[in-house]
């Protein structure tokens, strides 16, 4: 009889340990989870800030332009359009950009656009 009451306490107490663990483990994962959560958050936040669009004017080969980073929806015809009030302007775009396809560019690159 000591023995299977041994045996249940251990039992009960193994029970407890393992509840304990499983306690801590769903805490630690509930941490992590609220962190990469907090991190995607931030990421979110800094996506949806406006970047400075025309980083600096400067001057090449006497020719002025300025320099433009790439948003979030852009297109060479709505950069030309939203700068020059023209999408024909987006040929001059390619050309000083040396793009062999126009429809690829990408968030972030910096293009030059000519000067007004």
């Amino acid at each position: 009889v000591a023995e299977e009451v041994a045996e249940e306490v251990a039992e009960e107490v193994a029970g407890e340990n393992t509840a304990e663990e499983v306690a801590v483990t769903n805490q630690e994962e509930m941490e992590d989870k609220a962190a990469i959560d907090q991190e995607e958050i931030g990421d979110e936040a800094a996506a949806n800030q406006e970047p400075e669009q025309v980083v600096e004017n400067t001057s090449e080969d006497e020719e002025d332009y300025m320099t433009y980073v790439v948003q979030e929806g852009d297109s060479l015809r709505k950069i030309s359009f939203d700068h020059y009030q023209t999408e024909l302007r987006t040929k001059e775009i390619i050309s000083l950009n040396d793009l062999e396809n126009g429809d690829h560019i990408y968030v972030g690159q910096k293009l030059k656009l000519p000067a007004e």
